[in-house]
């Protein structure tokens, strides 16, 4: 169980076992994310990996959930990600979920049959940071995708089986106002699809959308609201 620089995890994998598979981001452009800023992306060996697996069997033999680190462990090559399953699996009888992050250029570089190859040896959800439904705002700030393609990016992870888990950045605009991001009128209700996720969450917790809202709003907004609540939920619970 070593680690290489800081390691980050999404909320509800607090209880998980980190296993660090990459170091950093393989994509790392993004303006408003400094996680990985000076670190050198590269892929642990694989030998290395399965050495922290039989170690980490030793001391958490009852582990039931584990987080594959770092921030983009999707781009992993398919039979590295498969020979790691098939490890994580042997290891930990009582496991039930294995998770990692997504990103939409690193999951665009993988076939429909490998996502599928990947999810069925056990790898089960995936975390996709969306950000905004505003294309210009994704394109300013180097998130690599429109909304059009963030939207196929989540339709391919769910069509191969994934449990899907999308976050937005509320106030990534910028200018005081926090719902932009969420409520675009033309684009963010179609990238927040409910067909093509499972559960969205804000990185910030504390935003909701009252009943009166939800009423008033077209579109999505009162699936929004009742998204945000169960990610609240789930935050507070898992």
């Amino acid at each position: 169980m070593r680690y290489e620089g800081t390691v980050y995890r999404p909320p509800g994998e607090w209880k998980s076992y980190i296993l660090q598979c990459t170091v950093g981001c393989s994509y790392n452009l993004c303006t408003f994310c400094e996680a990985y800023k000076g670190t050198r992306y590269h892929v642990k060996p694989l030998d290395y990996v399965l050495e922290d697996v039989a170690a980490a069997a030793r001391y958490y033999p009852d582990t039931e959930t584990v987080f594959l680190a770092d921030g983009d462990a999707i781009d992993l090559p398919s039979d590295y990600l498969c020979t790691v399953l098939d490890a994580l699996k042997a290891a930990f009888p009582r496991l039930r979920r294995v998770t990692a992050y997504a990103g939409p250029a690193s999951t665009a570089r993988k076939t429909d049959a490998e996502l599928k190859t990947i999810h069925d040896a056990g790898l089960n959800r995936v975390y996709l940071g969306v950000e905004s439904g505003d294309s210009a705002l994704l394109a300013k700030v180097k998130k690599g995708v429109d909304a059009a393609g963030m939207l196929r990016t989540g339709l391919r992870l769910k069509e191969a089986g994934f449990d899907l888990w999308v976050t937005v950045i509320a106030g990534l605009e910028g200018g005081g106002d926090g719902w932009y991001d969420l409520l675009n009128l033309d684009e963010s209700y179609v990238v927040i699809n409910w067909k093509s996720c499972t559960t969205l969450g804000s990185l910030n917790r504390r935003l909701y959308l009252s009943d009166a809202d939800a009423r008033s709003a077209t579109g999505g907004l009162g699936h929004l609201r009742e998204g945000l609540n169960a990610f609240q939920a789930f935050a507070d619970s898992d």
